[in-house]
């Protein structure tokens, strides 16, 4: 082997001009591959640390739907099907509560509201606003990705909403407002539901900035789980059966329901004791003697209809009663111990619900976090094309250089061959001359990737745009080194130089050493 090296590496001295050719496309293409896989790798990783550690967890757990979804609804065509409640709800809770890879857990209802303020022009606005309902003390202590500049956060309880200061900024200069809107003022948020559109005026409570600024994230705005439950119009309807007592179900046992309203039930010797006073009408109003029928009306939230819906969370006229906020979440969202565990919770979660005939569903972050992930890896399709491509190109033009290389030393390889060579021997030797120049120019690529990459952290370059905001996990492009990457673009650009060896060197071994060894 020793000898073959020194004979591999005279050649590439002799060849120089060839050599160089050969080794700066290897260099360029070792290059290309090192910053493209890292540009990619810091993609991939930036979107899943964003939507892992911000909003997403590492697994979600929804009801069942037709078509996929995600934290932003069901990806139906048109986005006509709704996003389907948990089912059973507790059961699901208790169960996942005693799964060993869970770190913490929180329940999520998204909607979309129209936003108007009431004090704006009518010209001016709508504002349209993404709401995630959350349950305040679970879901901070799940995902600390604000800060509270101004006001203070959602408490548990409480009614409200928590608005991101470069949301604020966008609502007062689309309501063109003097002075802004700010902490303690009251927007009005208009939603479409299943039983028509549905109005709720929402105090903002706080305004927050992000731990880690995205301009697309800052849209959201975070507000109490039963205000958007309400927007929604949600189905509250109890879930459970019900159980009556003996004194409660002692009139079902009358015989027939006619019996219930003949006129001996009805009539009978019973004094009414009640005289209409003013304190006895205000009681029936369910109003303090000192609040009029006007003012309890303007408690009340309206619907398009006419129905209303009470502040404490009663839904309009004609919808079922409340029942425990627990029985009406759209998802679950889960953290586990690492990205690996998160495989298995999926895999055992979705097992359990086929096995329990549950409606529902174990999704990974990828599904949760919707098109932003579908997007990054439709770019990493396009990379990979794009490098298949530059791959095809540089196989042939190194082709034809080692063409031309043995070509250019057919009376060498006939003298060889002459003087005793084997067709082993030269096939060796050929083979030992690409491979010496791929290692050498390949490392030489490696390095000048990682230098530029390097100048690319340095200089910072920011994000134009929101979706590039996504992609670099932030406003600044930070390349996150892949030891994988960098060491297996290497060892790829090796083998397209042996691939690329392999034409030159089936002419090699074809020279005969007579015709050889007559050509000048």
């Amino acid at each position: 082997m020793p000898v073959l090296l020194r004979i591999a590496v005279r050649n590439l001295r002799q060849h120089r001009s060839k050599s160089l050719i050969i080794g700066i496309i290897m260099a360029v293409g070792v290059m290309i591959l090192v910053v493209g896989n890292t540009l990619i790798n810091t993609i991939d990783t930036g979107i899943e640390r964003a939507f892992i550690d911000n909003y997403t967890g590492n697994v979600m757990i929804t009801g069942l739907t037709r078509s996929d979804i995600s934290l932003f609804g069901v990806q139906s065509p048109g986005g006509l099907e709704e996003t389907p409640v948990i089912p059973d709800f507790d059961e699901i809770r208790e169960h996942v509560e005693k799964l060993p890879f869970v770190t913490g857990t929180a329940n999520q209802v998204t909607g979309f509201g129209i936003i108007n303020i009431e004090r704006a022009a009518e010209d001016k606005g709508p504002y349209m606003g993404l709401l995630f309902g959350i349950e305040p003390e679970q879901y901070h202590d799940l995902f600390k990705n604000t800060r509270i500049v101004e006001g203070h956060y959602l408490q548990p309880g409480e009614e409200g909403l928590i608005v991101s200061q470069s949301n604020i900024d966008t609502m007062n200069e689309i309501f063109e407002l003097e002075p802004g809107i700010g902490v303690g003022d009251k927007i009005l948020i208009t939603a479409p539901g299943s039983a028509g559109f549905k109005i709720r005026e929402v105090e903002i409570v706080g305004i927050y900035e992000l731990e880690h600024e995205s301009e697309a994230a800052s849209y959201i705005s975070y507000i109490d789980a039963q205000t958007v439950r309400v927007l929604k119009g949600m189905n509250l309807g109890n879930q459970g059966e019900v159980e009556l007592s003996d004194d409660e179900t002692a009139l079902l046992d009358s015989g027939s329901f006619d019996s219930l309203f003949d006129s001996d039930t009805m009539a009978g010797d019973a004094e009414l004791d009640f005289a209409m006073t003013e304190d006895n009408l205000f009681s029936i109003l369910e109003l303090d003697s000192g609040e009029s029928p006007a003012d309890e009306a303007a408690s009340r939230d309206f619907t398009e209809d006419g129905m209303f819906s009470e502040d404490s969370g009663t839904v309009a006229a004609g919808e079922a009663p409340a029942v425990p906020e627990s029985a009406t979440w759209e998802y679950m969202l889960l953290k586990t111990v690492n990205q690996r565990a998160a495989a298995r919770v999926i895999a055992e979660l979705n097992l359990w619900f086929s096995d329990n005939g549950i409606q529902a569903r174990a999704w990974d972050w990828k599904a949760a976090a919707g098109p932003f992930s579908t997007t990054a890896d439709v770019i990493r399709i396009v990379f990979n094309v794009a490098i298949i491509l530059v791959a095809v190109v540089a196989i042939i033009i190194m082709m034809n250089t080692l063409v031309i290389n043995v070509v250019e030393r057919t009376a060498e390889i006939g003298t060889m061959r002459a003087l005793g060579a084997q067709k082993g021997f030269i096939r060796s030797m050929v083979s030992t001359e690409v491979f010496t120049i791929s290692v050498i120019f390949g490392f030489i690529g490696m390095l000048a990737g990682i230098l530029v990459l390097l100048i690319v952290g340095w200089i910072g370059f920011e994000a134009s745009n929101p979706f590039l905001e996504i992609l670099f996990a932030g406003p600044v492009l930070k390349p996150v080194f892949s030891v994988f990457s960098v060491i297996g673009s290497w060892i790829i650009v090796i083998v397209i130089g042996m691939v690329a060896n392999v034409y030159p060197l089936r002419l090699a071994l074809k020279v005969q050493p007579i015709k050889a060894m007559s050509t000048e």
